[in-house]
């Protein structure tokens, strides 16, 4: 596609994909309004306007003065469960999670306007959030040249599940032991970590879909997730709102469409896989 099409598909694409992930209308409807697939609308979202994900370096100033109210510097990282269908492929019992659903998992760090920084989603929900985040591309960063993303003398936040590396810092592991300089520095760092909930609250608010991504193809469901991922940093950065939800309590999930569950047989094959998962990686 090129010239004057191209930009009105890439602008149909991103109203099918406005749409169809802010509800949970079939897609059978954006065939009827579109004249095309929202896995071709996402597709054409991700491809052409993923500049809107910039690292954090990119917007180091903002997100720093932000931080530093909070006593902390640069940005908050986390991983969140994104509910889907049983995946077609052979380790689907991989995606099984904690809470008895099929899930992939969106790891994102973000800046000090919730705006995310660099997405990773696809890992399986039976993964921990720990070993997702090693797989990520920002972890390689991290390992080969830490300051091309964390200038000297900065870091980021994470929660208790992440391995203490020179750049992350996470909580003190509570063990009843904790001095009263430690769980100070645990409120502080949890009180400027809450920034991550509440971009995850957004991003789940605006893009209802993603209560339960009806799709069952996981590079599907992955150019999906980062398609609302990319439309929730243009509202932030259009001011689309946004205040509207966050004067208000979190969306409620009823009514919302849940995956079915797996029989009891599989959800005892499925617990103990993750569990054995979950045993290994506290070993690493």
């Amino acid at each position: 596609m090129g010239g004057n099409d191209g930009y009105i598909n890439v602008l149909l694409a991103l109203l099918a994909c406005l749409w169809t992930l802010a509800n949970q209308k079939c897609y059978r409807g954006v065939a009827d309004r579109f004249d095309g697939h929202i896995h071709t609308s996402c597709t054409l979202v991700t491809t052409h306007m993923k500049g809107v994900i910039t690292r954090p370096g990119d917007a180091l100033h903002a997100s720093v003065q932000w931080f530093k109210k909070t006593g902390f510097a640069n940005s908050a990282v986390d991983g969140c469960h994104i509910t889907i269908l049983m995946p077609q492929c052979e380790n689907a019992l991989a995606y099984y999670d904690r809470k008895q659903f099929y899930s992939v998992i969106l790891t994102v760090p973000c800046d000090g306007e919730r705006r995310f920084c660099h997405v990773s989603v696809g890992h399986p929900g039976g993964c921990h959030d720990a070993r997702a985040f090693r797989q990520t591309d920002v972890a390689q960063v991290l390992e080969d040249n830490p300051l091309l993303l964390v200038p000297e003398g900065m870091h980021f936040i994470a929660d208790s599940a992440y391995l203490l590396l020179p750049q992350p810092m996470k909580p003190y592991r509570d063990n009843g032991h904790l001095t009263a300089q430690q769980k100070v520095y645990n409120r502080w760092l949890n009180s400027a970590r809450v920034l991550i909930e509440q971009a995850f609250g957004l991003l789940k608010c605006k893009f209802r879909r993603l209560k339960c991504l009806q799709m069952k193809d996981v590079g599907s469901i992955s150019r999906a997730v980062t398609a609302c991922c990319i439309l929730h940093n243009l509202c932030l950065d259009t001011d689309d709102n946004m205040e509207e939800i966050d004067r208000h309590p979190p969306c409620d999930d009823a009514g919302d469409p849940q995956p079915p569950m797996l029989p009891a047989p599989q959800q005892a094959t499925a617990k103990k896989m993750a569990e054995a998962t979950t045993e290994s990686e506290s070993l690493e």
